[in-house]
């Protein structure tokens, strides 16, 4: 008969499941049949979170990240939401003690339990800083983005590319397009440096090619469609993407040649030592 900790590593994740637990969690009250986290955080918090945008209490934002179709959408849109709240959340925000740690120790029962989930689902919470404060973002674990961000030195091209990998993203075409825009700037200086493109002449190539040929490079004008945009209008997200796959490894290519030049006074050392 299997431990129990196989029975916990073993367990197949169902959204429907997981969703279901986090909003129990959240009606969960305070004393029998009185204040839960959502009526707590609506009285005393809400409106003090950057995120609360122009909503007017946290129970018609619930309802509307749990409006989409697939339980999928809506169990990543409340991971994400709770994520943000526990980023945001201040104690000062609630005034009554007993109360802030009820909701304190709800919201980070929450966020450990959407944190096992997500490691079980090969998914990965990324902070970003937005107009509406701090918030995470989920998406697929992406080897490739990970040594992208470990490289960037730039809060506003880590945000752009997080948010190009997340899962809400996906089908958004022009959402796409415009952050391969905003990011080719960035890359410029990889793509126009002498060295790397001798090192990476095939991949810097094709980014190039790709960039000029969807036209990325113009704001998305489309007034002078190429034979290549018109070719790849049907499944244009799918050349978004490889697009983006690319640029992390341009990115990337900036660690390839330090390591070639670590690599190379090595040699040079070993030579003098024989």
């Amino acid at each position: 008969m299997p431990h129990f900790y196989e029975r916990v590593s073993n367990k197949t994740i169902k959204y429907s499941e997981e969703l279901a637990k986090l909003i129990s969690m959240l009606h969960e009250g305070y004393s029998y049949g009185m204040h839960s986290t959502i009526e707590i955080i609506d009285s005393d918090c809400f409106r003090k979170l950057p995120l609360s945008g122009n909503y007017i209490d946290f129970q018609s934002m619930l309802s509307d990240v749990c409006s989409e179709r697939s339980d999928k959408d809506n169990f990543i849109n409340l991971s994400e939401l709770v994520l943000s709240i526990n980023n945001q959340l201040k104690p000062s925000m609630i005034s009554y003690s007993e109360y802030r740690n009820f909701v304190f120790k709800q919201i980070d029962a929450m966020a450990k339990l959407i944190e096992f989930d997500l490691k079980k689902l090969n998914l990965i919470a990324n902070k970003i800083n937005s107009d509406i404060g701090e918030i995470v973002t989920i998406g697929p674990k992406n080897e490739l983005l990970e040594a992208a961000l470990a490289i960037i030195n730039d809060e506003n091209i880590e945000s752009k590319l997080i948010r190009y990998n997340s899962n809400n993203l996906v089908g958004k075409v022009e959402e796409k397009e415009d952050i391969l825009c905003a990011i080719y700037s960035y890359i410029e200086g990889f793509l126009n440096d002498v060295r790397l493109a001798q090192m990476n002449k095939r991949l810097f190539e094709d980014v190039g090619f790709l960039y000029n040929n969807l036209n990325m490079k113009h704001n998305n004008d489309k007034s002078n469609d190429t034979f290549f945009y018109e070719a790849t209008l049907n499944d244009r997200e799918e050349w978004l993407d490889k697009l983006f796959h690319d640029v992390l490894l341009v990115i990337g290519s900036s660690r390839e040649l330090q390591t070639h030049d670590a690599i190379s006074e090595l040699k040079k050392k070993k030579k003098t030592t024989n």
